[in-house]
């Protein structure tokens, strides 16, 4: 995660079909297990990729492990499972590529909640916009995401701005909106494409070491999404 005050600007042409950075998943054994106040969770192993060149991942296949993702009504919701609590993570005795590890870490008692989500939906990109939020752990990271795109010429542009969770507050500057694109209209379904959202990690991941990886991290964090106007 960036240092706190930072903010950082992307423009370009809209691309789709994959990432220019070629990465490959790990095998790193049959599954990740997790266990925390609600339980133990298990990932399967998922293999990706063309054939003779796998690529691994880990999850629970075409579900979550709890909770839900509003607006999905195939999605019926699951029992929220990340509570505020311990957890740990491991991979038992490890994979052909990734050693066994075992990592722990706390999910704070005190979440940020979006305070002024409501309030934010048509934002003139030649003002200061001021994000409020109440919670959070202290010393711990908040995010602000903002993006917006005209499909009608393959364009778009983001931003990221990170500010102390306990802050409370945090307001990105109009030249750094204005450098964003005014909202198009996605022709698939006439909504306009700009959306701003909320995200609160740790202070810092939990680190582990293991036989294959230069460097481990075990970290939690949320995010809250909307989408808005640009203008």
């Amino acid at each position: 995660m960036a240092p706190f005050g930072y903010q950082e600007f992307f423009d370009g042409l809209l691309q789709f079909g994959g990432d220019v950075v070629n990465t490959i998943g790990l095998n790193a054994g049959a599954a990740l297990n997790i266990v925390g106040p609600r339980g133990a969770k298990q990932l399967p192993r998922q293999e990706h990729g063309p054939p003779g060149q796998p690529s691994y991942g880990y999850s629970v296949d075409g579900d979550l492990i709890g909770g839900s993702i509003p607006g999905l009504p195939d999605n019926p919701g699951l029992p929220d499972y990340v509570d505020p609590g311990s957890y740990t993570e491991d991979n038992g005795s490890g994979g052909p590529q990734v050693g066994a590890f075992s990592a722990s870490l706390t999910v704070p008692s005190s979440t940020v909640v979006w305070a002024n989500q409501a309030a934010l939906s048509n934002i003139p990109r030649s003002q200061d916009l001021t994000v409020t939020w109440t919670g959070g752990a202290a010393g711990g990271f908040v995010a602000v995401f903002g993006s917006a795109a005209n499909p009608s010429i393959g364009r778009g542009a983001a931003f990221t701005c990170t500010a102390r969770a306990d802050a409370g507050t945090l307001t990105i500057p109009s030249w750094v909106l204005s450098a964003l694109l005014a909202s198009g209209i996605e022709p698939s379904n006439g909504l306009p494409v700009g959306g701003l959202s909320l995200g609160a990690t740790l202070p810092q991941p939990t680190r582990f070491t293991a036989t294959g990886l230069d460097a481990g991290f075990f970290n939690w964090g949320f995010i809250q999404l909307k989408n808005v106007v640009f203008q």
